[in-house]
């Protein structure tokens, strides 16, 4: 029989997973591509995303981790928006403007599950996303579709840099 301090001990200790996790490699180059499944929003905001391009692939999604990869047309536009989560953004490839805050190739940003939003560099971007839950993605946006800016920012005419 076990003391009341080790039971105490014991009930201190995180929930493990139901399932025994195995190690795995993995290549993007064989996960499939998710950006052509309808996304899970509400048709006003589907409409806005619609030709948007790029390639989406999960590499990890368990109860307490998730971890994409993104890729991005130059210009794409996200407005203000949170996971309901933390977020750990890495760039891979090209670049992500947040505001006047430019992250670049070997960088990132994480955010405490605030709102934010950003514009694929000139050259586009390549990036992983890490969220801390599992299951299906959740967006929630800042302000109404009708408030959002245009899907892509045009570096090419663009007179000064965008603001998010």
């Amino acid at each position: 029989m076990s003391s009341p301090e080790q039971r105490n001990n014991q009930a201190e200790q995180p929930a493990r997973p139901r399932k025994k996790l195995k190690p795995f490699f993995y290549d993007l180059a064989q996960l499939p591509d998710l950006s052509k499944q309808a996304p899970a929003m509400p048709e006003d905001m589907a409409r806005h995303f619609a030709g948007a391009g790029g390639v989406v692939k999960q590499i990890l999604n368990i109860p307490t981790l998730r971890v994409g990869y993104y890729k991005f047309e130059p210009g794409f536009r996200v407005p203000y928006h949170n996971h309901g989560a933390n977020q750990l953004t890495f760039v891979l490839k090209g670049s992500l403007h947040y505001g006047k805050k430019v992250t670049s190739e070997g960088m990132g940003f994480f955010t405490p599950g605030q709102d934010y939003a950003w514009i694929a560099g000139p050259e586009g971007a390549e990036i992983l996303e890490i969220h801390d839950c599992g299951g299906a993605i959740e967006t929630f946006f800042r302000d109404p579709v009708e408030q959002w800016p245009p899907l892509f920012f045009d570096w090419k005419n663009a007179e000064r840099e965008p603001e998010s």
